[in-house]
């Protein structure tokens, strides 16, 4: 007997549901030393995020992965990347994060206050915030530094500007952290769903 239009569309339910799931975020660290020592981060894209860095409004190659800066700090682990602090660094994420994190320090023997500055966007390129970050050296380091932390709405888009450059000509910036989407997991209500679909395919069968 052929299955009726009521069985077809039970039995199409059941595969969407097989296939339904839930998109569970990972976090992701970009240490800067996955690639060759002195490649320029401008126009790199890795593990989802696309790094911008422009000086004076142009490209420029002054921030580099894989640098040696202010070494084992507390948020800066050298090698990490390194650049000149009148530029302006931009990460462009692939899919929207919730969680954006990195140390930040400045090859001075200042504290700055701020230190940098950082402009968060959503998907619409509308801006979220405006935080700054202040860099300070304690006793045991030997260069200012400070981390940024943000969970909120969802951000594509960071700009990280070095306020008083001339204080601290380099900057160098370690442990980026953000979400990125893993593979999809079935939710248990999805499985119990199919389950319930099924045994009921089963019983239209069995009453044919």
């Amino acid at each position: 007997m052929k299955p009726n239009k009521f069985s077809l569309a039970f039995i199409g339910c059941v595969l969407v549901c097989l296939f339904a799931s839930t998109a569970r975020a990972d976090s992701v660290t970009v240490r800067f030393d996955e690639l060759p020592d002195g490649t320029p981060v401008n126009n790199l894209n890795l593990f989802g995020v696309t790094f911008g860095f422009t000086l004076n409004g142009a490209a420029s190659t002054d921030a580099r992965f894989r640098q040696v800066g202010p070494r084992n700090q507390t948020y800066v682990q050298c090698p990490c990347l390194e650049g000149n602090a009148a530029g302006v660094l931009g990460f462009d994420f692939a899919a929207p994060t919730s969680t954006l994190s990195f140390g930040i320090a400045r090859v001075t023997n200042l504290n700055l206050f701020p230190g940098a500055t950082i402009q968060l966007f959503d998907g619409g390129s509308v801006l979220l915030g405006t935080f700054t970050i202040d860099v300070v050296r304690v006793p045991t380091f030997n260069f200012p530094e400070g981390l940024f932390s943000y969970t909120g709405v969802p951000v594509t888009r960071a700009l990280i500007t070095f306020d008083n450059p001339s204080a601290g000509l380099r900057f160098a910036l370690d442990n980026l952290t953000f979400d990125q989407p893993a593979a999809p997991v079935p939710e248990l209500a999805t499985l119990l769903l199919l389950g319930t679909g099924l045994a009921g395919v089963a019983g239209i069968c069995r009453r044919r």
